[in-house]
């Protein structure tokens, strides 16, 4: 079987791959990271690479695809930029990554905040047991003599280092109880040492937080992109590739499991936590991230009836998942509502109240998978509607998380651009807030028109005029500074056409739900905007752009991560979790795909004002 030769610039790497593969296989193999929004189907143009014709050892770079003459411009084609996907590799060359395509690894942290009282569920007992106390008993009945919970039970783990943790110290050891059950025995005394990760695993992010399980304090968080997204960015794209064989699907359980653990060791060395003093995992999620993560077979959830192997809230050994903390630790996630409508919704509604209010109330989870859930006269209906990833910067021309460069709000006036980036960094480029101030803007000045279609015959100003350029593919709006010394950032017509379809869907569910409930939308009291939009999503521009009903902006309020909060809440209250169960069981769930006049609303709310109000 023959091999080529790849030198990658940007990292110094030389690879060995196999003719004929393509050379985001090859690079996927030898752990090279980049991103490729559509999964490998030549339909995102996001793994753009050039192929560097340095001297004779490197040939021709071969005839384009017709995805490539669709998806490059005529300038890329001409530098001998190819996508990743479509480039088989047939001889031996050099290439460089364009556009920062690979995927980021910065992560971003959050002040530490303090929740309610914890009433986690686990505990800590010290018990003085010494060698001297031993008598003619078992080591297991000379610990249940002294703890505070006779009728309690061992878990094999627990047993199997009992011998060695009661004759390792004179000092005694700390029993812990999850339940009714001892899950691990620690020589020494360790009970003030007890922590608990919540993870939110999103299609497009992954959030996870450190808690204190004794004082309810949240020591840290933090965000990193899912490392999913090189395999597809949907929850689609998730399971076809998941489909191709057993060893895809440990793949893709192995990226997230690999990108938690770093998370968790990260801020526990920065909050001076030993990672053996973790000893649960509260995961929350939609229902293929959770399938995907435990390597459940997701096949029947993208198929009709979309059934799921998931129901109920599970543990499992965290260990047995992948994640290597405490041996003994337990990995949970709570339950989930249906196919399409994970335990994330049911964590969110939970954060939110709305197991304990009656009034009219909506939660919109603006994100990839976009979750609804609608609270009135004491019942709640959900939904779940397929956004798509814009929301959350990706599949956008130059879009990014919400991190430190991201532009997260824009100001446009009939000769200026004004651009606000996350921690004022210089702007590396857009996130889902700033598309939507963005989009918000354009249409105010009237640079866009209610289709969603560039209108750069309405500038008025020589210098706006200057911001539209028109290539292959549209019209394009430049949103940084003129100065070509610096980095570019534009809007391109696809990028709208992209927002115009996740505002549609989500759009359409809400109404779907407020009509089966008999809801006028008048009659919401609050709606909660959730999703990783953070602080910086501006009301006003949500409004504008008719991702919600007409209402009025005090109704509306940001919700942050409300999964992720959560997620931490019931990691806190055992009580909680109980609730959740209730919740994800007794909710009504519409399936959009099977209402008769989705398609109708969805094509009514792709559009902007005057008609998408």
């Amino acid at each position: 079987m023959k091999y080529h030769r790849i030198e990658i610039e940007d990292t110094g790497d030389v690879i060995s791959a196999r003719a004929g593969t393509t050379l985001i296989q090859s690079l996927r193999k030898a752990g090279v990271d980049i991103e490729c929004s559509c999964g490998g189907k030549g339909k995102c143009g996001t793994c753009k690479v050039r192929v560097l014709e340095r001297d004779s050892l490197f040939k021709t770079n071969g005839v384009l695809t017709d995805s490539e003459k669709s998806l490059l411009t005529e300038d890329e084609r001409k530098s001998s930029i190819r996508l990743a996907c479509q480039k088989r590799v047939d001889h031996d060359m050099a290439i460089s990554v364009v556009n920062d395509t690979r995927t980021a690894h910065t992560v971003t942290e959050f002040a530490p905040a303090r929740t309610e009282k914890a009433n986690p569920g686990i505990r800590k007992q010290f018990l003085r047991i010494k060698p001297s106390d031993y008598r003619d008993i078992s080591d297991s009945e000379l610990v249940l003599e002294n703890l505070e919970f006779p009728q309690t039970r061992f878990s094999l783990t627990a047993l199997r280092s009992l011998p060695e943790a009661l004759r390792t110290t004179q000092e005694g050891v700390t029993v812990t109880i999850a339940d009714d059950m001892v899950v691990s025995i620690e020589p020494g005394d360790t009970t003030q040492q007890l922590y608990g990760v919540a993870v939110d695993l999103g299609t497009t992010t992954i959030v996870c937080y450190l808690v204190d399980l004794l004082t309810g304090e949240i020591l840290g968080s933090r965000f990193v992109r899912n490392p999913q997204h090189r395999y597809g960015a949907s929850v689609i794209d998730r399971i076809e590739f998941a489909n191709r064989s057993r060893e895809s699907l440990v793949q893709l359980s192995r990226a997230v499991t690999a990108s938690i653990s770093k998370c968790i060791s990260a801020f526990c060395k920065q909050a001076g936590v030993e990672q053996e003093h973790v000893y649960r995992v509260a995961v929350v999620g939609n229902t293929t991230m959770l399938q995907l993560l435990l390597r459940l077979d997701p096949k029947a959830i993208g198929e009709r009836p979309y059934v799921s192997t998931l129901s109920r809230g599970n543990s499992f050994r965290a260990a047995e998942v992948g994640l290597h903390i405490n041996e003994h630790a337990e990995l949970s996630t709570l339950p989930i509502i249906s196919g399409f409508v994970g335990s994330d919704a049911v964590a969110a509604a939970v954060a939110c109240g709305f197991h304990r209010n009656s009034s009219p109330q909506l939660l919109v989870d603006l994100g990839t998978n976009s979750e609804i859930v609608l609270s009135a006269g004491g019942k709640l209906w959900t939904c779940s509607a397929a956004a798509g990833p814009a929301f959350e910067g990706a599949g956008i021309e130059h879009g990014v998380v919400a991190r430190a460069g991201a532009i997260c709000q824009v100001m446009i006036n009939h000769v200026n651009v004004e651009v606000h980036t996350i921690d004022n960094a210089p702007a590396r480029g857009i996130c889902g807030s700033g598309l939507v101030s963005a989009v918000a803007q354009l249409l105010s000045q009237k640079l866009l028109d209610h289709t969603g279609r560039f209108t750069p015959e309405n500038c008025s100003s020589p210098p706006m005029r200057a911001r539209f350029h028109r290539a292959h593919t549209g019209w394009q709006f430049l949103l940084s500074s003129l100065d070509k010394r610096k980095k570019r950032i534009h809007i391109t017509q696809r990028d709208i056409r992209n927002i115009q379809l996740a505002k549609g869907a989500v759009r359409a569910g809400i109404e779907i739900l407020l009509r089966k409930a008999e809801v006028w939308p008048r009659d919401l009291q609050k709606v909660f905007l959730a999703g990783s939009f953070g602080s910086s999503l501006d009301i006003e521009s949500v409004l504008k752009l008719g991702i919600l009903p007409p209402l009025p902006a005090e109704r509306v309020s940001i919700a942050g991560n409300a999964a992720g909060s959560g997620a931490v809440k019931a990691l806190l209250n055992k009580d909680l979790r109980k609730k959740c169960e209730d919740v994800a069981r007794e909710v009504n769930r519409m399936d959009l795909g099977g209402t008769s006049d989705f398609q109708m609303l969805f094509m009514k709310y792709m559009y902007f004002q005057p008609f998408g109000g």
